[in-house]
């Protein structure tokens, strides 16, 4: 038997070097899980940030009160973190002059998106992963779980062409993630944070007998105007992408971002990202 070639891991996600720049988070919807990134070009960063704060400023919202759908969209919440003065229309209105003001920066969607009912979550089993040099197979206990899943959905983002016609691969982005300290088992015996799941490997791009290590900086949604862009993002695609919603503000608003691009995760498949497009 020949020898099997090691295989180098580069690490990326952490390089302040990189072109871009590529925030996410993650949302749930009815039975629609999502993790969506919005992505900019390094040298935009800050206008795009100027952006969101001027609309902040609009509504009155003061800068350490972060852009979170799950209170713009409830008035319970909008009461409770000093939004009363806000309305859902408000809510709504804000939402769209985001996506008009990213869409002249400009700031890029990508994300992925899977059915939850496809998968029985709770459920045991075993899962047989094969090694990228030589195949070789290891056998793991699987705990079917919605926040392991963002974990892999996270990973899908980046499974693009590498021509970058459906953006650029996770090698040349520094990444960060949103924050999500709950303790869970996935794959494995090890019970670890649920933002630990983010890490993965790519080899789009990669040289021969090279893999590129995604390691991902974790965020508060506090810590970045841009991480606010991520969650309106999501809270949209996880909309959108759920058949039962009846609201058509979703839809409508996903088809007013002028750069999107998407992967659909089917589980019952390997677990394997199938990649897909669109925008």
């Amino acid at each position: 038997m020949e020898d099997t070639p090691d295989i180098k891991t580069i690490v990326v996600g952490h390089g302040e070097s990189a072109r871009f720049l590529a925030f996410g988070d993650d949302s749930k919807f009815m039975n629609t899980l999502v993790y969506a990134f919005a992505i900019v070009d390094r040298v935009n960063h800050k206008r795009a940030a100027k952006r969101i704060r001027g609309i902040k400023d609009k509504f009155r919202i003061s800068p350490e009160i972060p852009i979170h759908c799950r209170i713009l969209f409830r008035k319970e919440q909008r009461e409770k973190h000093g939004l009363a003065h806000m309305s859902d229309d408000d809510a709504r209105s804000l939402v769209r002059m985001v996506i008009v003001e990213m869409n002249k920066i400009p700031v890029a969607l990508r994300f992925a998106f899977m059915n939850i009912p496809n998968v029985d979550m709770g459920a045991e089993g075993r899962i047989t992963l094969n090694h990228v040099s030589d195949g070789s197979a290891i056998d793991l206990p699987l705990k079917c779980d919605s926040k392991g899943f963002l974990g892999l959905l996270m990973q899908s983002c980046f499974a693009v062409s590498p021509d970058g016609r459906e953006g650029p691969p996770a090698s040349e982005c520094q990444i960060y993630t949103s924050e999500d300290s709950t303790r869970i088992t996935f794959i494995g015996k090890e019970r670890k944070r649920a933002d630990k799941w983010y890490t993965g490997f790519s080899d789009i791009g990669a040289k021969e007998n090279t893999v590129f290590g995604i390691e991902p900086i974790i965020l508060k949604n506090s810590d970045s105007q841009m991480m606010g862009v991520a969650d309106i993002f999501a809270y949209l695609c996880s909309h959108a992408m759920e058949k039962e919603c009846r609201d058509s503000f979703f839809r409508e608003q996903l088809g007013k971002v002028k750069f999107w691009s998407r992967a659909t995760f089917l589980p019952n498949q390997a677990l394997h990202p199938i990649a897909g497009g669109g925008g």
